[in-house]
């Protein structure tokens, strides 16, 4: 059976009969668990909290005391003070269900001799670790703490300088300082260096740093973008290369600017609804947020229906499924904790995971590279072949 006729679908099919034994389905969610979670970046800085399972609830909620304020007027004698009034602020909390399936026939369970089965749980595993990661992405994003581009009055605002000069849309180191300071008046703890300390490098990056995490166009930004001029546009931007051990950085650090550590991700958060695309630079300290998923089922759910599990439904055994669901959420936990800053881009290197191509420009590249009947080696430049 040619993989063209397997088609992917969304939901769920509940189906009855047949069913694989538990101790089958929970080796194919240990294999699961393995490989998802280096795919996921935003879920692994923010706290993990739960929503009490059995309790017919999808919410729940913490508190946060106010802050007393500091006790500087001295005691007279004998008289009692006034005292303080202690306040609490709730942070309510919520999970959804997600969830997708792969449907296969009888023919592909007959001529499976590739074990293509086990392929679809690979490809999986990405999607589930890129959707429970999107999932806690997509829920800090509405953060009211921002810091727009070169003091740009909003997002259209960072649009408009940059289609006029794409230096302007970029976002400025003093913007950045200005996210770091806000999270310092906060008080927002930092996170702790995987790095060391070097007296023959100059690395800020040993010291404890808030986590931004950023796009590859960024990273590019951060490394490459000049003036007019040629200097710098980031003069003080430290590299990974130039940690006096690079390999004892954080994964996907790519390096350091004052208080800021940036962490690249190709799931980074991205507004592309403009005439150009602006990235939302999310800088934060720890306790900044919270992934929230359901107690004692925290984890992805492999769902396999084999052939014949349908029942009537499916009476000549010729349909099977293999599947995931999960209950995962996020919150921001402090507002004060977490900055927002937004700027354009010099580049535009864009993905398709589902059709497995990059843009760069106008350009789109796929994986695939055809090669029909006849096609020959190119020449080089002086006629000779380019053949090893």
């Amino acid at each position: 059976m040619a993989l063209g006729d397997i088609g992917m679908q969304h939901g769920a099919d509940a189906g009855t009969g047949v069913q694989l034994t538990p101790q089958l389905i929970e080796v194919y969610d240990k294999l699961r668990l393995e490989t998802i979670p280096p795919n996921m970046i935003w879920s692994k800085y923010g706290q993990e909290r739960f929503v009490p399972s059995g309790t017919g609830a999808r919410q729940t909620f913490v508190y946060r005391w106010k802050n007393l304020g500091v006790a500087t007027t001295p005691l007279t004698e004998g008289v009692t003070p006034g005292g303080s009034t202690v306040q609490r602020e709730k942070v309510q909390m919520g999970v959804e269900q997600f969830g997708d399936y792969i449907s296969y026939t009888d023919l592909l369970d007959l001529f499976d001799v590739m074990n293509v089965k086990s392929e679809f749980l690979d490809l999986q595993d990405v999607q589930a670790g890129r959707t429970l990661d999107n999932v806690c992405r997509d829920g800090l994003v509405g953060g009211t703490n921002v810091v727009f581009a070169n003091a740009a009055a909003d997002r259209a605002a960072i649009i408009t300088a940059a289609g006029l000069d794409a230096l302007d849309g970029l976002p400025t180191e003093a913007d950045y300082a200005r996210a770091a300071l806000r999270l310092r008046k906060a008080n927002a703890k930092k996170f702790k260096p995987a790095l060391g300390a070097n007296k023959n490098v100059a690395t800020a990056g040993a010291r404890d740093a808030y986590i931004c995490i950023i796009d590859p166009n960024v990273t590019d930004d951060l490394r490459y973008a000049r003036n007019s001029d040629g200097t710098l546009f980031y003069p003080n931007f430290l590299s990974i290369e130039q940690y006096p051990n690079a390999g004892a950085a954080a994964e996907n650090e790519i390096g350091r600017m004052g208080d800021i550590c940036f962490i690249e991700s190709d799931d980074a958060a991205v507004d592309t609804g403009g005439a150009l695309d602006v990235y939302l630079n999310i800088i934060f300290g720890k306790d900044a947020y919270a992934s929230v998923s359901v107690k004692g089922k925290g984890g992805v759910q492999t769902i396999i229906k084999p052939l014949g599990s349908s029942g009537t439904a499916d009476p000549l055994d010729q349909r099977g499924s293999i599947g995931w669901k999960a209950m995962a959420g996020s919150r921001i936990l402090n507002n004060t904790y977490m900055v927002r800053v937004e700027g354009t881009s010099l580049n535009d290197v864009t993905r398709s995971y589902e059709d497995n191509t990059v843009t760069d420009g106008a350009t789109t590249y796929s994986a695939t590279v055809a090669m029909g009947a006849g096609t020959s080696i190119p020449a080089a430049s002086d006629g000779t072949s380019t053949a090893p």
